[in-house]
């Protein structure tokens, strides 16, 4: 039996991405080897994502802070899945987006647990 070292696996991603959602949802079913399953969820072995407008980003009052990125993700993990196997799968999905020069900010109580280097 597994030990569980958070109660909250719970994970906002604000990404700073300029293109349509569709094309971002297609980006992280390949990504994370996942399927759609509503207009925009995307749905893997480990976790599900809905790929979120953010309504900041339209806002007049804007700066550059990642609190005006165009999307957000929220993340959450499938029923049953371990807990270090999301935890990883989460990172890998956040490397994909750096190593494309994407920038990303997580939001979560395993933070630094997620590998990413920039």
């Amino acid at each position: 039996m597994f030990m569980k070292k958070y109660d909250n696996l719970y994970c906002k991603i604000f990404i700073d991405m300029q293109c349509e959602r569709d094309e971002l949802l297609s980006l992280i079913a390949d990504t994370v080897n996942g399927r759609k399953t509503l207009f925009r969820t995307i749905e893997s072995d480990c976790f599900e994502v809905d790929v979120n407008e953010n309504e900041e980003f339209y806002s007049k009052k804007k700066d550059d802070s990642f609190l005006y990125y165009k999307f957000f993700l929220d993340v959450e993990p499938c029923s049953g899945v371990d807990e270090d196997k999301y935890i990883e799968q989460v990172s890998k999905l956040l490397q994909y987006f750096v190593s494309q020069k994407i920038n990303i900010v997580p939001a979560c109580d395993f933070e630094e647990e997620l590998l990413i280097s920039k």
